[in-house]
């Protein structure tokens, strides 16, 4: 799994991701165009309530606006 908003737009333009995760309270002005490029490609979006429960999900000590799985 892929935490953050550049790598998960890296995989997204590699044709590489399989799912998106996205909290409800992260900024829509950075995750909108990435979940438009989601609906363009068919890519299932996962919505997390917040930032603090998408990182403990990934595994980590902070907040994440943004995980994606890879093929």
């Amino acid at each position: 799994m892929i935490v953050g908003i550049r790598q998960t737009r890296k995989l997204l333009h590699k044709g590489e991701a399989s799912e998106i995760m996205i909290a409800m309270d992260a900024d829509a002005g950075i995750t909108g165009p990435l979940r438009e490029v989601c609906e363009n490609q068919g890519i299932p979006v996962v919505e997390f309530p917040t930032m603090a429960e998408l990182g403990k999900y990934c595994g980590i000590e902070i907040g994440a606006s943004v995980a994606c799985r890879t093929k």
